[in-house]
């Protein structure tokens, strides 16, 4: 009878110790989860935009933004829209979340990540596509300079001077930290001598930073120039400055030529790199553009067209500054109208239709 209540006792026992065990074994995991909860946190990214591996065009084809926790992806609403949106190799300290779209939508594509430890730098890469063209978005956000590994002093020798460890001296950067140089501009038109721009983000602080700026339509001298939408963005950070100016809906009188586009927009970018001078890029993709209903082709860069009265077209005009080993800009037009006075139109025209500049200053490589 004394061995049954002692084996009921350690029963009870061992069944106590295992409730007391699975319950703070549950503790610990919810504290864990909780714990992990917390850190997923989000910051703001710097994106660094790059061509991609299609066709020459990626550039002007996707418009690309960053909000707290995410990186919105928006091409053009003309050609085949986008058709994929894939992540790049690895992320680091980043889950990624692409949403289900539509291949070949024209609506934006918000892209959300978390950030498990907030402690360490994000960086991962995006991949956009249409059907033709391609970017790279390098998004980075929380970067810090790593902490050097301290050298632990050798322990001198009585009578002889240690010799000292030669340390690794970083390499000069003449012009200091990077800094920027950008300015977007939707319209930027002159007729006989009398200047209007619409929807302009102004310059870029040296610092860099992002501005943006929108416009429902335009109509400008007594409706001799009217647009839809104008959208303009500049931004710089990091290893990249960038800009990009479209318009919608294009219809301008000039010269007695009536000159017409569905979709104008323009972009520019500079990148530095560890080892060598920053790289300059831009380009356009005008949709259906034509002199007096006459559709022209888009060939390549400062095309020139005469219009039939006289005066002239630059399509994607493209003016570079001279490049030096840390120095760099491009300034990049998508049309260029100039046409002189002429008997039964007297008035002169210089109109600038999307200007995208980009410029930057290398100095220390992040």
């Amino acid at each position: 009878m004394k061995n049954i209540k002692n084996t009921s006792a350690t029963k009870e026992n061992n069944f106590r110790l295992f409730f007391q065990l699975s319950f703070f074994a549950l503790f610990a995991i919810m504290s864990l989860f909780s714990g992990q909860t917390l850190a997923q946190q989000t910051c703001t990214p710097s994106t660094t935009v790059t061509e991609g591996d299609l066709f020459p065009g990626g550039l002007a084809s996707f418009g690309v933004a960053s909000e707290p926790g995410s990186v919105t992806v928006d091409h053009v609403n003309a050609g085949t829209g986008t058709q994929s949106l894939t992540v790049v190799g690895v992320p680091i300290n980043a889950i990624v979340n692409i949403p289900p779209f539509v291949p070949g939508t024209f609506d934006p594509v918000v892209v959300t990540f978390t950030t498990p430890n907030p402690a360490l730098p994000v960086d991962f890469t995006l991949r956009a596509t249409s059907q033709f063209h391609a970017i790279f978005i390098r998004v980075r956000c929380g970067m810090v300079s790593p902490t050097p590994t301290p050298v632990a002093s050798p322990t001198p020798t009585p009578g002889a001077s240690p010799t000292p460890t030669p340390a690794a001296s970083p390499t000069p950067t003449p012009g200091g930290p990077t800094t920027f140089s950008g300015r977007a501009i939707s319209v930027n038109a002159t007729f006989d001598g009398v200047n209007t721009i619409l929807n302009d983000t102004g310059n870029l602080p040296p610092m860099g930073g992002f501005i943006s700026r929108s416009l429902a339509s335009g109509n400008l001298f007594g409706g001799a120039l009217t647009t839809g939408l104008l959208n303009a963005i500049t931004q710089g950070a990091f290893d990249q400055s960038r800009s990009q100016a479209i318009v919608e809906n294009l219809n301008l009188m000039a010269g007695g030529n009536l000159i017409t586009a569905d979709l104008v927009p323009a972009s520019s970018q500079c990148t530095c790199f560890a080892s060598g001078p920053p790289v300059c890029e831009g380009g356009v993709m005008i949709a259906v553009l034509r002199i007096n209903g006459v559709q022209i082709p888009i060939v390549g860069v400062n095309q020139t067209v005469n219009l039939p009265s006289s005066g002239f077209i630059i399509i994607n005009e493209q003016i570079r500054s001279p490049r030096t080993e840390t120095t760099a800009s491009l300034t990049v037009n998508a049309l260029r109208i100039s046409t002189p006075a002429l008997p039964g139109f007297p008035s002169t025209s210089d109109v600038i239709i999307s200007s995208a500049h980009s410029d930057i200053n290398c100095g220390i490589f992040q």
